[in-house]
């Protein structure tokens, strides 16, 4: 037992775990995500889909991040279900506005978006920003493993 211990305590987290930078980072925006859809709900009178749709984020975000930092020679099928969860979310957020804006009418201080009033709007914007990120990176990372592996692409 020459050193082995301070030679792993010297490493850097990066060295040892790639993947603790990336997680790390999804749970915290996964928290401040959920913490700006919070407010979306308006205590019951604002649109509540935001924080029912951020909730899975604890696990997806992480994810996609970590698919996007060290996912290079792995199969596409994790990147496959992240693109696919995105498209059917974003059909649920698009479908759930619809539906309340044909249930509830149209808000008093609403801006926008159906539901969330004009105070929470900076709000939503932000949590719009992380719930975009998410599916940008899934997107990037299926397209990346998709280029790599078509036959016109250049093998060192």
């Amino acid at each position: 037992m020459s050193g082995t211990l301070r030679e792993y305590t010297s490493k850097s987290m990066a060295e040892t775990n790639p993947a603790a930078g990336p997680a790390a980072l999804g749970i915290f925006l996964t928290a401040a995500a959920l913490f700006l859809a919070f407010f979306l709900t308006g205590a019951g009178h604002g649109w509540g889909a935001p924080f029912l749709v951020s909730m899975p984020l604890l696990a997806v975000l992480p994810i996609a991040l970590v698919r996007s930092r060290t996912g290079k020679r792995t199969g596409m099928a994790w990147d496959i279900g992240l693109v696919f969860l995105a498209v059917a979310a974003d059909y649920y957020l698009i479908g759930n506005a619809i539906g309340f804006r044909e249930s509830a009418g149209r808000v008093p201080g609403e801006f926008l978006v159906p539901g969330v009033h004009r105070s929470v709007f900076p709000m939503f914007l932000l949590w719009l920003g992380i719930w975009l990120f998410w599916q940008w990176l899934a997107i990037r990372t299926l397209m990346r493993h998709f280029l790599q592996r078509a036959p016109w692409a250049s093998r060192p």
